[in-house]
């Protein structure tokens, strides 16, 4: 027996997936309660089997109630992708006038209030909060949105990188942590990142990335050379001629070595403390 696998990019096959669903005959919108009089087509023996089925769908969608319904889907359609609110109300009112008889009016009436309210129950984001807890070496426990709120920008900006990290961690390596019996490319790519966080904090999440099988590639200027150079494998600088007609690419790969001694004359590593002890020394 010969079967036809049909692929999809994953956009699509989500979208297909949500149709079906609203589709079907479970989802809460009360479709089971109105047949469009194919109960009476089958008491009458006009629907047999599959091929009278298709041939009375055809009617009715060619020639039948549903042929306006689908006119009116399509141009809901259109109104929706062009974010055009007033053209779905039209259409909505259209659609509502052109019921024929009362019994139509509530059932198109009904079936769209109970769809709205499932779709609404559908979506997390109506009946879920999350938040980012955060607990500190003393153990004090605090919120991302509370620090939001009181922190610099580099506290609030920190919290959300770590997030970023867990979830591409999550979605690379479901279920398990990389390793040599699953190995994955695990790319990040990040604009302008670390931007307001200082070294020691940009360092220590480049460390975590790294830990979680996460491969960074960062877009970044030249004042954060210094402070990713400690921590990256490979630094591509790119230098743009003054008129703009031409470009220049060199690649670095710093040494551990060369990471070490950075990592020893960086003030933001040392410390005050650390300059003093030096300059003591001496």
């Amino acid at each position: 027996m010969a079967a036809t696998i049909t692929t999809m990019p994953q956009t699509e096959a989500l979208e297909a997936l949500r149709l079906m669903a609203w589709l079907s005959p479970g989802y809460p919108v009360g479709a089971y309660a109105y047949s469009h009089g194919l109960e009476w087509a089958v008491e009458a023996g006009d629907v047999r089997d599959e091929a009278s089925l298709m041939a009375w769908l055809r009617d009715v969608c060619e020639r039948g109630a549903l042929r306006n319904d689908l006119i009116l889907a399509a141009h809901a359609h259109a109104a929706a992708l062009s974010s055009d609110g007033a053209a779905l109300v039209a259409v909505n009112d259209l659609a509502l006038a052109l019921a024929p008889s009362r019994e139509l009016h509530l059932e198109t009436s009904q079936q769209g209030r109970s769809f709205l309210d499932a779709a609404r129950l559908a979506d997390y984001r109506n009946y879920f909060v999350y938040e980012i807890g955060m607990r500190d070496g003393a153990g004090n426990r605090t919120t991302m949105s509370a620090r939001a709120l009181r922190g610099s920008g580099g506290e609030a900006q920190a919290p959300f990188y770590v997030a970023i990290a867990a979830s591409l961690a999550s979605a690379y390596y479901p279920g398990d942590r990389p390793g040599d019996e699953n190995p994955g490319l695990g790319l990040c790519l990040l604009d302008e990142a670390f931007s307001k966080l200082d070294v020691r904090n940009s360092q220590a999440l480049v460390d975590l990335y790294r830990a979680w099988g996460l491969q960074l590639l960062i877009a970044a200027p030249e004042d954060k050379r210094t402070t990713l150079t400690e921590v990256m494998d490979t630094i591509v600088t790119v230098y743009k001629s003054p008129d703009l007609t031409s470009v220049r690419i060199e690649a670095e790969h710093p040494l551990e070595a060369a990471r070490r001694a950075l990592h020893a004359i960086n003030p933001d590593q040392v410390g005050i403390e650390g300059f003093r002890q030096s300059d003591a020394a001496e």
